[in-house]
């Protein structure tokens, strides 16, 4: 699940989170992998950051990667690129698209966000 408004324990940095959420959630670390997802979301420089020095921006790319690291069957995104800039807003966007697709999950975003639209082809308007 990513959550609009990310929880970390911000004394902790990037990869001290993401190991402390698979712990707590008894999914193994596969380092490669969290390697691979922090790259494609460009925050691999920011993987020894404490988590309170980092952006909006970085909090949800790193709420994202924690997300598709444990590979779900069901990634629930809420407003996932709220805190984004254009080019970080596809990047995650193709991320989430690729990884449902990869691990066979279904992907489902709840959003405000129009630059979201267009990736999808099934859509929900209230």
């Amino acid at each position: 699940m990513v959550f609009q408004k990310p929880h970390f324990i911000k004394s902790l940095n990037v990869i001290e989170n993401i190991e402390s959420k698979l712990y707590f959630s008894k999914a193994g670390v596969e380092t490669k992998k969290m390697e691979t997802i922090l790259d494609a979301l460009e925050m691999t420089p920011f993987k020894h950051t404490k988590v309170a020095e980092l952006s909006e921006g970085q909090k949800q790319r790193l709420s994202i990667a924690i997300a598709l690291i444990s590979r779900p069957s069901l990634i629930l995104a809420n407003e996932p690129t709220s805190a984004l800039d254009d080019s970080n807003c596809a990047q995650v966007l193709s991320l989430l698209h690729n990884t449902a697709e990869v691990v066979g999950a279904h992907l489902l975003v709840i959003t405000h966000d129009q630059r979201v639209k267009p990736y999808f082809s099934n859509t929900l308007e209230l």
